[in-house]
């Protein structure tokens, strides 16, 4: 009898570590579970795992940095293998736009001049101007190319510096334009039916944008915002602009100099286009509609005032680190 008892207490205790054991393996096992899955788990944010288009980082946009397309053009050259400096008049062989180091920068930049025409001037205080529109134009531009053709961008993360020499007060001197429906023509031209630029007004940077309005009215050079940032001191100053649609419109961020001097949706830009530079060296007149004009950089020689004299544009090169250039989230 107490053998049987005695049997019975051992085999109780056997089933009881059997239990204690099979617990424990389940508790080890539970890591594995689909209940124990961050995919399964309520509190998981489903949107962890893809990119947000409204705060992307720099990785997943496309970079472009002006340094990389600086080709040279040779002697009488409308186009090299990056640009067409074919300008607004075709015809136009007096228009400045070259590739190089013109005035001793150390690396090359692409040098912008409009022609404002022949003044025949003996003093300052009489003379005429006159232009021959088959040869000469107030605007010089170059077109970006990509294997031959305009290129066209749309997202993406673009770094490049600029500079003007003698902006004219009141007046638009100089444009870095992107997603230029129309390229070769003015950002006043009616054809201009979209585009993206940053601009300078008397040497102040505003962003500036072409669109289509409800109406079907073409809206140029509208100001999405004067940043108050000036570069009348003639000295190269880096921008980083960055560009992605979303469904409200093209979140836009453009930095200065390392600082962030805008950051928003704009409206109207959807969509790649083209990336064209412009100076505009429109002359001006005075009351009685006779041009201004100044001694020239040659003795005895005048000139006329026109609304910039020269733009240089070229490669961020040793621009201000900027770390963090993601966009912001689009609220």
């Amino acid at each position: 009898m107490k053998k049987n008892t005695a049997t019975r207490k051992f085999l109780a205790l056997l089933i009881a570590l059997v239990a204690v054991l099979a617990l424990v393996a389940g508790c080890g096992g539970g890591t594995t579970t689909p209940s124990a899955s961050p995919s399964a788990s309520p509190s998981a944010s489903p949107s962890a795992e893809t990119s947000s288009p409204s705060a992307s980082a720099p990785g997943t946009l496309e970079t472009l940095d002006f340094a990389s397309v600086m080709t040279k053009f040779d002697q009488g050259q409308a186009k090299s293998a990056n640009w067409d400096r074919t300008n607004i008049v075709t015809a136009d062989t007096t228009t400045t736009a070259t590739i190089e180091a013109p005035h001793g920068q150390t690396t090359p930049v692409v040098m912008l001049k409009g022609n404002s025409g022949k003044l025949d001037a003996t003093s300052t205080t009489s003379g005429t101007l006159t232009t021959d529109p088959t040869k000469d134009s107030y605007f010089a531009s170059a077109v970006l190319l990509k294997d031959g053709a305009v290129a066209q961008y749309g997202d993406g993360i673009f770094k490049f510096k600029l500079a003007v020499s003698a902006p004219a007060d009141g007046e638009w001197n100089s444009a870095v334009v992107f997603r230029d429906s129309t390229p070769l023509k003015p950002l006043s031209d009616d054809s201009v039916t979209k585009a993206l630029a940053i601009a300078t007004v008397g040497g102040t940077i505003q962003i500036q944008k072409n669109y289509t309005d409800a109406s079907g009215k073409v809206v140029k050079q509208e100001v999405v915002k004067d940043t108050g940032v000036s570069i009348k001191d003639g000295d190269y100053h880096f921008f980083i602009l960055a560009l992605q649609d979303v469904d409200s419109g093209t979140n836009v961020k453009l930095w200065i100099d390392g600082n962030v001097a805008y950051s928003g949706v704009v409206t109207g830009i959807t969509g790649p286009g083209a990336i064209q530079l412009l100076s505009n060296s429109t002359p001006l007149y005075d009351a009685s509609n006779k041009p201004l004009i100044q001694k020239g950089r040659e003795e005895g020689t005048f000139e006329p005032i026109t609304a910039c004299g020269e733009s240089y544009v070229g490669g961020y090169d040793d621009g201000p680190a900027v770390t963090d250039i993601t966009l912001d989230a689009v609220k």
